[in-house]
């Protein structure tokens, strides 16, 4: 068997379907793929591109032997704002078709599109961008404070703190010269894009920090995200930790 994922490439030709029973009688029947299907290619908005209007026109270039085109828009939610089935053309409106969700400023979202013919289908992987008006900017999205809380019956309890935030910036990831979180009671974090602080792939505009071994609860309340770019340009974003607790693992 072919795995679905497979740094191979598949080859164009006959392929031959043989069918065996127990007593060694056989069937067989073959079917002819022509060609395999590119991926869509020179997508506009690329990646943690920045779009200034509600309405941006997404293009890519045509796929050779495609018949028609998927394009899904998923806020950051992953909750599905748009879905356009059947285009023909390389080059679309947001929500032309008035079944969509408006989007909002300073929100990011993703989009994928993938390229349909009649012996299979090509995609491209989700790409990010955001709608913002201001092209000075960074944006702050998505901020995550979460806890951990472990520990041994009787013995002790430890806890942990857990800083998440997508972050794009005009002028590229490079241009961020800070993220930090300012917390109830004081103590101030910096959030890391490395790849070392719980933050998935380095250079990724997904910001992280993780604290382990507190040996007190992290206090609730507001927790403040400010984003600092080289030119002193900022953008804040907020996420509470509230009183619902998670039951401690004993062992």
């Amino acid at each position: 068997s072919i795995p679905f994922h497979t740094q191979v490439p598949v080859v164009v030709g006959t392929f031959t379907f043989t069918i065996t029973d127990n007593s060694e009688n056989s069937a067989t029947a073959t079917e002819i793929m022509d060609y395999i299907v590119d991926v869509p290619r020179n997508m506009i908005p690329a990646q943690n591109a920045f779009v200034n209007t509600a309405t941006p026109t997404f293009s890519w270039d045509e796929v050779a032997n495609a018949t028609s085109y998927q394009l899904e828009v998923y806020d950051m939610n992953n909750i599905s704002i748009w879905n356009r089935n059947n285009i023909t053309t390389n080059t679309i409106t947001y929500n032309d078709d008035l079944t969509g969700t408006t989007l909002v400023e300073g929100r990011m979202y993703r989009w994928q599109l993938q390229a349909y013919s009649n012996d299979g289908r090509g995609w491209q992987e989700w790409l990010t961008f955001v709608y913002s008006s201001d092209g000075n900017s960074p944006v702050a999205a998505n901020p995550s404070v979460q806890y951990r809380h472990w520990g041994r019956d009787q013995e002790y309890d430890r806890y942990g703190l857990h800083l998440r935030l997508n972050v794009l910036d005009p002028q590229g990831l490079g241009n961020i010269a800070s993220v930090i979180v300012n917390a109830p009671g004081g103590a101030v974090y910096t959030l890391y894009d490395d790849g070392q602080h719980g933050d998935n792939a380095s250079n990724d505009g997904y910001y992280g920090y993780d604290l382990w071994d507190l040996t007190e609860e992290p206090l609730t309340g507001e927790y403040v995200f400010t984003v600092t770019d080289a030119e002193a340009n900022t953008a804040v974003a907020s996420a509470v930790l509230d009183r619902n607790r998670t039951p401690m693992n004993t062992s």
